[in-house]
């Protein structure tokens, strides 16, 4: 009981450091956009405009491709760049599409940016995610950093405002359900996932390594 404890101390203390992550003055990271199910595509969306008019970031998005046929559910990534232009005004030119091998789940398209984000010598990444899933998306993140060997970046999290009491799909497959009963389904994904081994890069960090990370990227 004490062991799980603590365990929910250090996620909510990385819920309240990631709901309030001030980019430091002079850094101009590039945005990197968690794909989502349709429900959320609005409030990333907009979070991801609100960034680039208040001139915060540099003027690129990481948007990574579903090219592979595996996603159901999904509305794909040319969806996504025709919303960002339509409703938003974001040119097209300004989307950097970076290829996964794997299924877009959270995990892989972090690992994806991350590889990208190092290929590019890229040294600062701003993510854009839901609310709902703001630890699970900057945890993958800092997994991805540790098994690719990047420890370099320096990653910065935003998210998508939403109605807590609206109803969205957690996954494609799930039925749709407030917002705010997804949270129990969150913490239980972050706890399925850390045991889980992914074939490439082994099992998530936990939330002790990332609250370090934290910690040692604002101390640099």
């Amino acid at each position: 009981m004490r062991a799980l404890a603590l365990v929910s101390l250090d996620l909510f203390k990385l819920g309240k450091l990631l709901a309030c992550d001030p980019i430091p003055d002079g850094v101009r990271p590039v945005i990197f956009l968690h794909t989502q199910v349709e429900d959320n595509r609005h409030c990333v969306c907009a979070e991801v405009a609100r960034l680039l008019n208040e001139k915060k970031v540099a003027p690129r998005v990481i948007l990574v491709k579903d090219d592979n046929g595996k996603n159901k559910g999904y509305s794909g990534h040319e969806a996504w760049m025709k919303y960002l232009r339509e409703e938003f005004g974001i040119s097209s030119d300004a989307i950097e599409l970076v290829s996964c091998c794997e299924y877009l789940t959270t995990f892989y398209e972090s690992e994806a940016a991350v590889r990208y984000a190092r290929e590019q010598g890229i040294r600062y990444l701003v993510t854009v995610s839901t609310h709902v899933q703001l630890e699970r998306a900057f945890i993958t993140m800092v997994s991805a950093i540790k098994s690719l060997g990047y420890q370099a970046l320096r990653v910065y999290a935003r998210y998508g405002v939403h109605n807590w009491y609206e109803k969205a799909k957690q996954s494609p497959a799930n039925k749709p359900k407030l917002r705010v009963k997804l949270i129990e389904g969150e913490v239980e994904r972050i706890s399925e996932y850390r045991r889980r081994k992914y074939e490439s890069t082994g099992r998530l960090v936990s939330i002790a390594h990332v609250l370090s990370y934290l910690r040692r990227r604002d101390e640099v």
